[in-house]
């Protein structure tokens, strides 16, 4: 399996400068512990079977959202967005510079907080704009408007 570094260069040219990368939010693995977290109520009632399913399911997205967290990055380079995510399925999408159309940010209380948020990107072609959960939301959109002069 190829590091994020290797990926990086396997799809800029070699004019091309990263300015930043980017993982997806540790936020994503709330949900699992918390599932986690709640099949303890189902021992306190001695429901064996019901924890031992509440366990499972959160073990398994656990794993489900390691994978996802392992196999997802956002680069910016000084020509294009690189966004990489997949796990069976590796997606690499690039969006050049100057066909940006638009970059919006949202980020709730707690986004604020743990500096975390949605990053929205669209095109010029038409395309509607994708989400994105990043860390450092602010500082990708920084980067952004700095290449595109927004």
């Amino acid at each position: 399996m190829l590091s994020i570094n290797e990926l990086i260069k396997l799809n800029i040219r070699e004019d091309e400068e990263v300015l930043l990368v980017e993982k997806t939010s540790v936020v994503i693995f709330i949900l699992p512990i918390l599932i986690g977290l709640f099949s303890f109520v189902f021992l306190f009632y001695q429901e064996y079977l019901g924890f031992l399913l509440s366990m499972l399911s959160s073990v398994l997205l656990l794993f489900s959202c390691y994978l996802l967290y392992q196999n997802t990055f956002f680069a910016i380079t000084d020509k294009k967005v690189l966004i990489k995510f997949g796990i069976f399925n590796r997606v690499i999408e690039d969006i050049p510079i100057n066909r940006l159309g638009s970059i919006s940010i949202k980020q709730d209380f707690i986004g604020v907080i743990f500096n975390y948020g949605n990053v929205y990107l669209s095109d010029f072609s038409g395309n509607t704009g994708k989400t994105y959960i990043i860390n450092n939301p602010m500082n990708f959109k920084k980067q952004l408007n700095n290449l595109t002069n927004y």
